[in-house]
């Protein structure tokens, strides 16, 4: 098994392990899965696909690359399918989602085909 940042071998269980075990299962189950679909940004295949978004000839009426940060970037420009984004307070989640509303608008998403939401714990 590899090490996951939500690594729970060695944690201590309480006394009602047995009714939570698997409830941990799945949610160790629910992380690999999302792990599995992490994007680097860093990585050379990400940075021409953010390129790719960002084309000149595209005519964006928004400088996305110089509003967001890479990681940002990649969540805001991506159009197909659903995009999760987990992050820390302060680290521009909600700014994200505004400009990925707009990137999306701007590639001729229809706005009734946009759902987007914003939770806070």
């Amino acid at each position: 098994m590899t090490t996951s940042i939500f690594d729970t071998r060695h944690y201590k269980y309480p006394q009602n392990f047995l009714e939570m075990k698997p409830k941990l299962t799945r949610l160790e189950q629910a992380i690999k899965k999302l792990e599995a679909n992490l994007i680097d940004t860093d990585e050379t295949k990400n940075l021409k696909l953010l390129k790719q978004r960002l084309d000149s000839g595209l005519g964006l009426k928004v400088d996305y690359a110089r509003e967001l940060n890479p990681d940002q970037l990649m969540a805001a420009t991506t159009i197909e399918g659903k995009v999760l984004v987990i992050a820390g307070a302060g680290s521009g989640k909600t700014k994200t989602l505004t400009y990925r509303t707009s990137y999306l608008l701007e590639n001729g998403v229809s706005p009734k085909e946009i759902f987007a939401t914003d939770l806070y714990a």
